[in-house]
């Protein structure tokens, strides 16, 4: 069958587009009523809420891609759900940088947030006192990695008589002035060091603080200065495919987003942190679909009036819907009248 062709005829007032099956003239576009079938294939119109149609925009799926295809570490991330909803979500990648951290994954809303698991690292340390005199402390940071390097740990003698255990937060520094008896001496004792830090909400948010070795802390504490060393950053371990993997099996995460390897990436690259970044490009359906256009209407500045023909010697399977009476029928039948918005 030779494709439908196009005639027109053009009034000030509207355009009339005629099809004829069988009729192999220029050209313009194919209008049937969505009743009768898609069986032309092209452009789709739909009413809007103005009752003119305008071009039909079907749902789209944000996504967005993260990774390098090269480092093999690429993962294409596409919205559960079609529409300009899926804009909202976001992915980050975070690296925790303390030592053996497990992949995990959270998810606040549409905010979707990966904690990468790492490997190596280590916490800042170090030591006060003496373990066989019984005042022997070993102190960790608890800021993670190489930050932990940045703690000072003063244990200071007032230099007065008569004094109370008091401790002070500065910045990542703290200073344990310790308690004296009348005659000046430090009357502090390792354990109660201890628990003095541990009592001080802002101390104990920067360090841990306990007995080393056999030191059983019931010594005195003697004036000293400790700063804390070898604090190491953990280093990221997740591959792309383990990163897809808990995403999949996070519940919460799946019912936003489905992952996969993104081009040639094979997904064995490991994944670095960034930042939280939105999915992109999700678009809502903009009308209901209602007729078929078998090439796009030419440009217009205006809405036109368009009534639809369907003439001449008819084709069985282009006229699903229609009556016995209307098939059998020769001459032209309207299909639909509609307006057609510019788009």
């Amino acid at each position: 069958m030779i494709n439908p062709g196009i005639q027109t005829v053009e009034t000030y007032q509207d355009r009339k587009i005629l099809a004829f099956l069988g009729f192999a003239g220029p050209i313009i576009s194919v209008l049937l009523a969505a009743s009768q079938g898609d069986l032309l294939a092209g452009t789709i119109l739909g009413q809007n809420d103005a009752d003119s149609y305008e071009k039909y925009v079907a749902a789209a799926a944000a996504s967005i891609i993260t990774g390098v295809v090269d480092d093999n570490n690429a993962i294409i991330w596409t919205a559960v759900t079609a529409g300009a909803d899926g804009n909202d979500i976001t992915i980050a990648f975070v690296d925790p940088k303390t030592p053996s951290a497990a992949l995990s994954v959270s998810v606040s809303g549409t905010d979707i947030t990966i904690n990468l698991a790492t490997t190596g690292g280590a916490y800042a340390s170090g030591t006060s006192g003496v373990e066989g005199s019984n005042n022997g402390l070993t102190w960790t940071s608890k800021l993670v990695g190489v930050l932990g390097n940045n703690n000072l740990i003063v244990l200071q003698d007032p230099g007065a008589v008569s004094q109370d255990l008091a401790i002070t937060v500065n910045g990542n520094n703290i200073i344990v002035s310790l308690a004296t008896d009348e005659a000046g001496d430090i009357t502090t004792t390792a354990a109660q060091v201890i628990a003095a830090i541990e009592a001080d909400e802002d101390a104990n948010a920067l360090v841990g603080v306990e007995d080393t070795g056999e030191s059983t802390g019931a010594a005195a504490v003697t004036d000293e200065i400790v700063s804390l060393a070898n604090g190491e950053d953990a280093t990221p371990s997740s591959t792309a495919a383990e990163v897809l993997a808990a995403v999949a099996a996070d519940e919460s995460a799946a019912a936003l987003v489905s992952g996969d390897d993104y081009g040639d990436s094979t997904g064995e690259g490991t994944v670095t942190a960034a930042a939280a970044a939105s999915l992109a490009n999700g678009v809502d359906i903009n009308v209901i679909p209602a007729v078929i256009l078998n090439e796009n209407v030419l440009d217009q500045s205006a809405a036109v009036n368009v009534e639809a023909y369907l003439g001449g010697v008819f084709h069985t399977n282009m006229l699903v819907g229609m009556d016995a009476y209307a098939k059998s029928s020769l001459g032209a039948r309207v299909v639909d009248t509609v307006t057609i918005v510019p788009v």
